[in-house]
């Protein structure tokens, strides 16, 4: 309740070691309501936190307890500010948060000033700076936003600042005009910073936009109004803008242009104020109908009435310090105009910086609460983009080696590696077992003699009438196998191939270091190259085995019982060769088998089967001793040895990506500047 009270306790504003408390009724009334408010607040206690200030400030209080929140010299550079230094720590925030392309600053509390053209707005800005800044001229001769923050300073000193172009101190305001219209010869949403500072001005910050144009001149864009109308839009639209509209007080104040623009935005005219100029060109009979025309235009925060130097006083010398007291003077000689609303240059530059004062107290929970957020949000995509390049070489290696192994577990991890092994068994016995199956077929539908009797029936029975003339079926068997071997290469070929669309799409791990990606990828081609030729290699020694037709007998034996049973036949043992049949001899066992006449298709079916089974393994295994198991260890030696040369060469390597540099120093800019903010706020707001 206390900080509370605080934070919303109205204070004089301090100009030149004076205290001023010079402000329009609104805000006197202001000040009442609040007393009034803190009292029942003292009252209801803990029931008065439920409105939305008291939330906000209670989660910028439990927020504010983060060990981790700030950075030293922000903190340093905060330490011992009081409400005379709200506004231009505010700013300064503001702009360091802008500066690294921080959206959310545009929407921070500001003073916008907008008016047609010529309605006297740059002449309002030099009367409460007090000194001649502003470019003259026909036409437009504002083209882009001036962002102007005053700096109250003790002494009697006054400079100027462009903060864009470096920290000079300009005492010359000719030169300071110079610069305005150098930097104002085309048309930009590109604002341009000025800074103040002087022991005759309040702090306070005003944006002040190019005049709105009804018809634009000969020399103008054909859009420049357009533009103009979308960058005032840009700024009013944001609901902590206050606007200051100004307008001709000698002109039909419904018609205004700024009036109604603003309206647009803030129906109902709680954040407008309006500036009235040239008050001393309408006529005294047209008070009353001017104060009439005010009662149907309410505004909040209400209307100021302004006599700025006019340009016949201009040429005969006045300056603008004799101005300010012209422009008393004049008021007062009009007393209906100082009873209904509020007048002078001098109470609104105190007036709004009370506002703008107020206003940022006020936003300071939520803006607190929302840098926080976005500073997670901001370390999250900074996190994402990996570690940056270390210092010490011991670290770069590291980094080097971390790289490859996350390369590594992408393209050949585990879950990787078990699904090409799925893959390819079943490719492999796909392979082999079609090729033999069509071959079955064919020796099916064209029965050769030696595997069957003449008529091609299959009798239920052996009758022991036929042999099988083995040297013919021997052939038959042999020209399938070396059928078989050219698929079988392919399949090494196959699993290559599904390596490598791992290896592109892991190739998207290592694009923020292309030099990197590039070598690994050149390195893993050639290692997957010689790999190739070695599993070739082998496939071959295994086709030349089979020629041999080295089976194992059992099994042989058993599928060639399971299948002449289908057909009701069985398998018959015989001691010794006999005349009428032929034996199938196993070269693994001692038994044979005898296999005669009309169930040599039987036998032969059998012995595919067997066939492809074994070539089926034999392939497979060597795939996986060939390429797949040592992959992963083998590619990690192959990196070793190419890789981690000299040095320099491991440094070019962990060379970032241009575009992923630029991403990655922007991010730690934002991160660095938001990290900073935060801590100047919190400092700020224990001040207050």
């Amino acid at each position: 309740k206390i900080k509370m009270h605080r934070l919303l306790r109205p204070r004089p504003l301090q100009v030149g070691g004076a205290l001023r408390s010079r402000s329009s009724h609104v805000i006197q009334r202001a000040l009442r309501t609040s007393t009034r408010e803190t009292q029942k607040t003292n009252q209801l206690g803990l029931l008065a936190l439920s409105a939305g200030i008291g939330v906000g400030l209670l989660t910028w209080l439990y927020y504010s307890s983060d060990e981790n929140f700030g950075v030293a010299e922000a903190k340093t550079e905060a330490e011992g500010l009081s409400m005379r230094g709200v506004i231009p720590t505010f700013a300064k925030v503001q702009d360091a948060l802008k500066s690294v392309g921080y959206a959310d600053a545009d929407t921070f509390p500001q003073i916008v000033v907008i008016g047609i053209q010529s309605s006297g707005k740059s002449s309002v800005l030099e009367m409460i700076v007090g000194e001649e800044f502003i470019p003259k001229g026909e036409g437009t001769v504002t083209k882009r936003p001036l962002v102007l923050t005053l700096h109250n300073v003790d002494g009697n000193e006054k400079w100027a600042q462009f903060p864009d172009f470096g920290k000079e101190a300009i005492k010359d305001w000719k030169r300071v005009e110079e610069i305005i219209a150098k930097n104002n010869q085309r048309f930009t949403d590109q604002p341009l910073r000025l800074d103040i500072y002087s022991p005759d001005v309040v702090d306070l910050r005003l944006v002040d936009l190019p005049g709105l144009i009804h018809n634009p001149t000969r020399e103008q864009p054909k859009d420049v109004r357009d533009m103009i109308k979308g960058v005032t839009t840009r700024y009013i639209q944001n609901p902590k803008t206050v606007i200051l509209a100004v307008t001709e007080g000698n002109t039909d104040l419904q018609t205004s242009e700024a009036l109604r623009l603003s309206r647009k935005y803030d129906p109902n005219g709680d954040r407008t104020i309006s500036v009235l100029t040239k008050m001393d060109l309408l006529a005294r009979s047209d008070v009353p109908l001017l104060l009439d025309t005010l009662k149907k235009l309410p505004l909040r925060l209400g209307y100021v009435g302004v006599k700025c130097r006019s340009k016949a006083e201009r040429q005969n010398g006045i300056t603008l310090r004799d101005a300010v007291d012209i422009e008393e003077n004049y008021f007062a000689s009009v007393s209906s105009l100082q009873k209904n609303i509020e007048t002078g240059t001098k109470g609104l530059s105190q007036e709004l910086s009370s506002m703008l004062q107020r206003q940022v107290i006020h936003s300071l929970p939520e803006i607190t609460e929302k840098i926080r957020v976005d500073l997670h949000t901001f370390r999250k995509e900074l996190s994402e983009l990996g570690p940056s390049t270390p210092r010490t070489q011991a670290e770069k290696d590291t980094l080097l080696l971390r790289e490859i192994d996350n390369y590594l577990n992408a393209m050949v991890g585990a879950s990787t590696i078990y699904n090409i092994k799925v893959e390819m068994a079943q490719r492999v016995y796909n392979t082999i077992y079609d090729e033999c199956t069509k071959f079955a077929a064919q020796m099916k539908r064209h029965p050769a003699p030696q595997l069957s009797n003449r008529s091609g029936e299959m009798p239920k029975y052996w009758e022991g009438k036929e042999d099988i003339e083995f040297q013919q079926w021997e052939e038959q068997i042999q020209a399938l196998v070396k059928n078989l071997q050219p698929l079988a290469e392919s399949l090494t070929y196959d699993t290559i191939k599904l390596i490598r669309v791992n290896l592109d799409s892991a190739s998207s791990v290592l694009d923020h270091r292309p030099l990197l990606r590039d070598a690994v990828r050149n390195s893993t081609l050639k290692y997957l190259n010689h790999s190739q030729m070695d599993t070739v290699t082998h496939v071959e020694y295994l086709f030349r085995l089979e020629n041999n037709i080295s089976y194992d007998g059992k099994k042989m034996e058993k599928k060639y019982n399971d299948l002449l049973m289908l057909h009701g036949g069985k398998v018959e043992k015989a001691e010794e060769n006999q005349s009428k049949g032929w034996f199938w001899q196993s070269k693994t066992e001692s038994s044979s088998l005898m296999v005669t006449g009309k169930y040599g298709q039987v036998f032969t079916e059998a012995y595919i089967d067997h066939m492809t089974e074994r070539l089926s393994s034999n392939i497979y295994n060597a795939l996986c001793v060939e390429i797949l198991d040592p992959l992963k260890n083998q590619l990690q030696k192959t990196y070793t040895v190419e890789l981690f040369g000299d040095a320099n060469s491991r440094e070019l390597l962990l060379r970032e990506k241009s575009d992923r540099l630029k991403q990655r120093i922007a991010l730690e800019n934002k991160v660095d500047e938001l990290q900073r903010a935060a801590t100047t706020l919190d400092a700020l707001v224990k001040s207050l």
